[in-house]
């Protein structure tokens, strides 16, 4: 978003932002012990840290001088929601998929390296 509208950077890096305030959060549920003190104060900030998001979502989306690709994509986090947020209820649940698109990366480059020594 930032690149295809610059005019629209500070507004996207702004999302960007809350996202790894998610992802650190995450981390450091992840990281307590399951069943600790620690794991339920983290899950607690969370929960919390996703309705903030949720909310301010909801706030924007209010706003009518907001610009359409911003709309889109705001209104795209809305309807994607909960597919967005279940690693918040399921912990084993990755945050993204990317550790599987390295997997398909490392398969593809290994099969193309393969096919091109033949």
């Amino acid at each position: 978003m930032a690149n295809a509208y610059p005019d629209l950077s500070q507004w996207a890096m702004g999302w960007v932002d809350i996202i790894g305030a998610l992802y650190h959060l995450n981390g450091l549920r992840l990281q307590a012990a399951e069943g600790s003190a620690d794991r339920a104060v983290h899950q607690v900030a969370l929960r919390q840290a996703v309705q903030a998001m949720a909310d301010e979502r909801d706030a924007q989306l209010a706003k009518p001088e907001l610009a359409v690709p911003a709309l889109k994509v705001l209104h795209s986090m809305k309807n994607h929601w909960s597919g967005l947020t279940v690693f918040v209820e399921h912990a084993w649940v990755p945050m993204d998929n990317s550790a599987a698109e390295r997997a398909m990366r490392t398969v593809t480059s290994a099969e193309i390296r393969g096919r091109s020594v033949l």
